[in-house]
């Protein structure tokens, strides 16, 4: 047969009917938005340069050339600033001389000159022209202080209280006054006090005085410096087994307790007493069908030997081997999980990320080695392997815990 006139093989062909990958990777053309929906739409004002419109009114802009249209008031020629300041006729000087003669003739210029003041023509009295002439009429005091002193009223004269207050609120001190600041100085004398000046005692420390330090230090023989707004700080704050100061005064005796009494009398019922109950002997019994079931046809019947067999699967599963790496989703507690005392208080070591069990483990004889002589036990190879051999077990390894005792022991 000739190869040329063979089958084509099965499952393909050559004819796609111009479906090609290159017509493939031409996709056509998007269709575009209508006209009525497009102009509704953000994209629509995209291009830059585009005059926005209200979508209302596009419409109505359609034939308008935008190009020639002009929003506003067209601007009007006017005059210039430097043509509105120049005075008509006196663009030189000899102009303005010659514009100044022709005005001259105007009765406004006589009468108001520019420059001076508006001359009315009246004759004043020579006393008029003296320099210390004023005008008016003095005012007549008659036991009075003027209006000046009733505008202006002068202050009184301060007084030590008021001038002790200014102090404390503005910090008002006079020039040159030394500044007190309220310390409780103890009944000493600052004017005459210096601190660092004395004998015996108060002279130590290579010459440093001992007097300024220790009143600054509490629990000192000496009373401390403290200022009084400290003092009364403190004195408002709380105190262990007192009632608070709130400055009001101590009006009520010291051992003096508010409130109401937790237990009125004997017998009756209080806190405790609402949590925990108080229920009669059978009433604390558990139910009994605990382990059993009371419904007809369900009952497990049990022979003398089996009156402590208990049914169901108990939750601590310690009848059965744990595996030997436990997975992750295994929640199965096989007697080993904590228990709520080891919850409640965990060890010191919980912190450091070091499990208990560690301690028990058993290890080989390198590791029990290694672990004492980081922890800084100097121990000889003939006394070490001799205290390991009479802890190790069978298979040769032994734990923490058991080489740490006997090694303690024969310390001591």
């Amino acid at each position: 047969m000739n190869p040329l006139n063979m089958p084509p093989v099965a499952g393909v062909t050559t004819k796609l009917g111009g479906q090609t990958t290159e017509a493939c990777l031409h996709l056509d053309e998007r269709p575009g938005t209508p006209p009525g929906v497009r102009k509704w739409r953000k994209s629509n004002y995209t291009q830059p340069g585009q005059r926005i419109i209200h979508p209302g009114l596009i419409e109505d802009f359609k034939d308008a050339n935008h190009t020639a249209e002009r929003f506003g008031k067209i601007k009007i020629v006017s005059d210039h600033v430097e043509d509105v300041l120049v005075q008509p006729g006196a663009e030189s000087e000899f102009a303005q001389v010659k514009l100044t003669q022709k005005e001259s003739t105007y009765h406004s210029i006589k009468r108001e000159p520019l420059g001076q003041s508006f001359t009315r023509g009246h004759v004043l009295p020579s006393c008029v022209a003296e320099p210390g002439f004023q005008f008016g009429k003095k005012s007549v005091r008659e036991g009075g202080d003027g209006s000046k002193v009733l505008i202006y009223n002068p202050s009184a004269a301060v007084t030590a209280a008021e001038k002790q207050q200014y102090i404390k609120s503005h910090g008002s001190f006079e020039p040159g006054e030394q500044r007190t600041r309220g310390y409780d100085w103890g009944g000493r004398d600052m004017n005459a006090h210096r601190f660092g000046v004395g004998d015996g005692s108060h002279v130590a420390l290579n010459g440093l005085a001992l007097g300024a330090s220790a009143a600054l230090r509490q629990g000192m023989d000496t009373e401390p410096i403290t200022s009084t707004r400290v003092q009364n700080f403190n004195s408002l704050q709380d105190k262990l087994g007192k009632t608070r100061n709130l400055g009001h005064g101590n009006h009520r005796p010291r051992d003096h307790l508010y409130g109401k009494a937790s237990v009125r009398g004997f017998g009756e019922w209080d806190a405790r007493c609402c949590i925990t109950g108080d229920y009669a002997e059978e009433d604390r019994e558990p139910d009994s069908d605990l382990g059993k079931t009371h419904t007809p046809g369900f009952r497990n019947i049990l022979t003398d030997a089996q009156k402590e067999r208990t049914f169901g699967t108990p939750t601590v599963r310690s009848d059965i081997p744990k595996y030997a790496k436990r997975s992750i989703a295994d929640h199965q507690n096989y007697g080993d999980d904590a228990n709520a005392q080891e919850l409640l208080y965990p060890s010191q070591l919980c912190a450091m990320g070091i499990d208990e069990n560690e301690f028990f483990a058993k290890r080989p004889k390198a590791d029990i080695w290694d672990l004492f002589t980081a922890i800084g036990w100097n121990l000889d190879d003939d006394k070490f392997h001799k205290l390991y051999d009479d802890v190790c077990d069978d298979d040769g390894m032994t734990n923490i815990e058991t080489f740490r005792k006997i090694l303690a022991d024969k310390a001591l």
